[in-house]
């Protein structure tokens, strides 16, 4: 991956939001579960959201006195040749992150494997914490402090198994610790009650921060990952998928339906959406999966 300038960036992800229409990915499963961080009420699940964070571009980030101002267009602004129709959730909102990590340790992360490849790529983006609306006014791009941003130093453990199963992820240290936060307590051991809830905590197809709920299990038999029915997009893939109950992470959301389908009447493309028994369902890889975090884990 190389660094892109930003009319690069911003046409990468209009080819990634025309691509998703065709490519196994993700999708919204029955009733639109997604939700901002300023409508959420559970107070466990917004701290934990502290531990995640957003991989964006640094060539998009603006230095405008003390703040970084992330300068990206908005959801419903990308797209070649079809953009995301007016009438989709969250069309007004900025765009741009890329995929979505979590702390483990004070200085290590977790992703999806795809959404890193090799050291020299800690050089071309950042990783953003609290990339989040925390009111319903989303008229402002969103700023960083210096404190909010990091970038990672090198990967400390990577398996890609491939795009259609199999291993998906990635650990990687990150340049300083991030001693403000909380890391997420992930299960080190045994196997997901299959009559479990599961909350997805991402950026889905880059916008900010989304709590995706009342997630089902469908498939806890596989010994690598299990499938759930949490609405997901491009941008979640890295998502840590945790226990609603124990607040633990279960596992890391790497693939799954369909994001979109080309309207050809309205030349626009519409959300995927499927009853919430049918589709392929989305694909978590099993945190216990990665023999790193046992080392790492205090």
């Amino acid at each position: 991956m190389k660094k892109f300038p930003k009319l690069w960036a911003f046409s990468a992800l209009c080819l990634l939001l025309v691509q998703s229409a065709f490519a196994n990915d993700k999708a919204i499963y029955g009733r639109d579960d997604r939700f901002d961080y300023f409508q959420m009420k559970d107070t466990k699940m917004l701290k934990l959201s502290n531990a995640v964070a957003a991989q964006i571009y640094d060539s998009n980030l603006d230095q405008v006195g003390e703040k970084f101002v992330y300068n990206y267009p908005r959801y419903g602004e990308v797209g070649f040749p079809h953009r995301v129709c007016e009438t989709e959730k969250f069309v007004r909102q900025q765009t741009g992150a890329n995929c979505t990590g979590f702390l483990i340790a004070p200085d290590v992360m977790v992703t999806a494997g795809h959404c890193i490849s090799h050291d020299s790529d800690c050089q071309d983006f950042q990783w953003a914490f609290d990339y989040k609306y925390t009111t319903a006014s989303i008229s402002k791009k969103i700023e960083f402090t210096s404190k909010q941003l990091v970038r990672c130093s090198k990967i400390i453990d990577r398996v890609l198994a491939g795009s259609e199963a199999g291993l998906d992820y990635a650990v990687i240290k990150l340049e300083r610790k991030m001693t403000d936060r909380e890391v997420l307590k992930v299960r080190t051991s045994g196997m997901v009650d299959a009559k479990d809830k599961m909350t997805v905590i991402g950026f889905p197809s880059g916008v900010p921060m989304k709590f995706t709920l009342n997630g089902n299990i469908r498939d806890n038999s596989q010994a690598e990952q299990f499938i759930v029915d949490n609405d997901a997009f491009r941008g979640n893939s890295g998502s840590p998928v945790i226990n609603a109950t124990t607040g633990m992470v279960e596992g890391i959301l790497v693939r799954g339906e369909n994001d979109y389908s080309l309207n050809p009447r309205r030349g626009c493309l519409e959300v995927n959406r499927v009853s919430q028994d049918k589709g392929r369902g989305e694909d978590v890889i099993r945190i216990t999966e990665i023999p790193e975090l046992k080392k790492l884990i205090k």
